[in-house]
């Protein structure tokens, strides 16, 4: 009897068919255990569970290490930016995606377009020689012509007369003539009137009093007033002295010495003097803290009789006291943050932290070149860091024999008769 994995066997014996005696006796031959076979580990997904690894006797299919469930992993969720709309074209609103599975999450939505933003493109006048525009419009956001602009044909010269000139005693005249009242081009050319001369007149003699001379008689043109014959001064009279009262000096005011002034005109004869204000009588202006948020105020001075300011506050600018808040460093699986800052005092954010985004870094495991009779498999990867599957290995089947006419494989050398192909290896780390 031939022994199994788990059940002893026996050699073959032989005894008395007549009397059952024991010929030769049957030895016992010890059971010969299970022969083990590597059931692989199955990744979990986003939404389906794995297995880990195990093993089963390849003989008797008795399970030998049981494979244990590996929950599913959930989805990674990515954030897919929003897209603005413009003025022709829709945008979308902010959504979210598996970055494993490509599964949707949360799914964008279509934004209307926002059509255009018009902008008065201002008429331009046509001018005696240049052309003009009619108003238009255009989109203000991308520039988009909504009303052309269209032209305007220059208008021609708009003729005006201009009154012949009449000469003077000295300066020569002209006749009539003509320009575009629009842009003042000379449109028909003036003649020259030749100059007048002088048509005189007396000036009379002026009396001389306490503020202004007096003239001598003298002579002038009645047409343009031309000077014929130069007026000459007369000197002024004395003044008629009254007393300016002094003026007593404050704080706040200057004051002034005691003068003199012209009854009759007014002129000043003898001209009053500053006197320099009073000193302040200072009072002391209290410092006001700063805080965090507020403004605080120098130590100042005013004065208590005028309310002058002798030295004036200044502003104390507020501040925080930053303290920085550590940076977290992100994981495969684990958010991390940037370095930020708040104020100790307040606990207001000064520099607000930042989420880091987590990653795998993969690194690929080679594969295996198939044989003859064992097969192979491709290229995997990894996570360096955490050590998980990021890409599965996929199975490449044994080439199978090359047989040459003596039966013999040329490629692996190998006598070949009947054969089955082992089964895919599974890749390790």
């Amino acid at each position: 009897m031939a022994p199994t994995c788990t059940a002893t066997g026996l050699t073959e014996g032989s005894h008395c068919s007549v009397c059952n005696a024991v010929i030769a006796a049957q030895e016992t031959v010890a059971a010969l255990g299970h022969t083990p076979v590597t059931d692989a580990a199955v990744a979990a997904t986003c939404t389906a569970t794995g297995l880990t690894e195990g093993s089963h006797c390849s003989v008797c299919n008795a399970v030998i290490t049981a494979q244990e469930t590996v929950a599913a992993l959930g989805h990674t969720a990515v954030t897919d930016a929003a897209v603005a709309a413009t003025c022709t074209a829709t945008g979308l609103t902010e959504g979210s995606h598996c970055s494993v599975c490509n599964a949707v999450i949360t799914a964008q939505e279509t934004v209307a377009a926002l059509g255009h933003t018009p902008v008065t493109d201002a008429a331009v006048a046509a001018t005696c020689t240049a052309n003009g525009l009619t108003e238009g419009s255009h989109c203000s956001v991308c520039g988009a012509v909504i009303i052309a602009q269209e032209t305007v044909s220059a208008l021609g010269h708009t003729p005006i007369t201009i009154e012949a000139i009449a000469a003077t005693c000295t300066d020569d005249g002209s006749t009539e003539w003509s320009v575009c009242e629009v842009c003042d081009e000379t449109i028909t050319e003036p003649v020259t009137i030749p100059a007048l001369g002088h048509t005189p007149v007396t000036d009379a003699a002026v009396v001389a009093t306490c503020t202004t001379t007096g003239l001598t008689e003298g002579s002038h043109c009645s047409v343009c007033n031309t000077v014929l014959t130069a007026q000459e001064t007369v000197p002024m009279l004395d003044h008629t002295p009254v007393t300016d009262a002094a003026v007593e000096a404050t704080c706040a005011a200057t004051g002034l010495t005691e003068g003199s002034h012209c009854s009759v005109c007014g002129t000043v004869i003898t001209a009053q003097e500053t006197v320099a204000m009073l000193d302040h009588t200072p009072v002391t202006d209290a410092a006001v803290a700063t805080t965090c948020t507020t403004d605080g105020l120098t130590e100042g001075s005013h004065c208590s009789v005028c309310n002058t300011v002798i030295v004036a506050q200044e502003t104390v600018p507020a501040a925080h006291t930053s303290v920085t808040d550590a940076a977290v460093a992100a994981t495969c699986t684990t958010d991390g943050l940037t370095e930020g800052s708040h104020c100790s005092v307040c606990n207001a954010v000064i520099v607000a932290q930042e989420t880091v985004p987590a990653a795998h870094t993969p690194v690929t495991i080679s594969g295996q070149a198939p044989t003859c009779t064992e097969a192979g498999y491709t290229d995997w990867s990894v996570c360096e860091v955490c050590d998980e599957t990021i890409t599965e290995a996929e199975p490449i089947p044994a080439l199978g024999h090359t047989v040459d006419s003596n039966g013999v494989c040329t490629v692996c050398g190998q006598e070949v008769g009947e054969y089955e192909a082992t089964p895919s290896p599974s890749p390790t780390t």
